[in-house]
């Protein structure tokens, strides 16, 4: 009897995060309409930002690594960001 996933859907997993953390961590900007539809199915470059912004108002927010429900569930998705999804 096999416990687990199989290498194969582990293997993809990690793809994909690695793939969604290589993205998070880019120093690139998108276009701000195709960011806008992106930033509602994964974490954008810009999205990432907020999450490392000194700014009292942005700290203490952004904490999904590749989805952005992980922030829209609890409600520590910033201000900021939702003002550049409503753009």
């Amino acid at each position: 009897m096999r416990l687990g996933p199989s290498a194969i859907a582990v293997l993809i997993f990690e793809d994909v995060l690695n793939g969604t953390f290589l993205s998070n961590h880019s120093n690139t900007r998108l276009p701000s309409k195709p960011d806008a539809v992106l930033r509602l199915v994964v974490v954008t470059p810009d999205m990432h930002r907020v999450h490392r912004s000194i700014l009292p108002s942005e700290t203490n927010s952004d904490f999904g690594f590749n989805l952005p429900w992980w922030d829209l569930i609890p409600g520590t998705f910033s201000r900021s960001q939702a003002q550049a999804i409503a753009a």
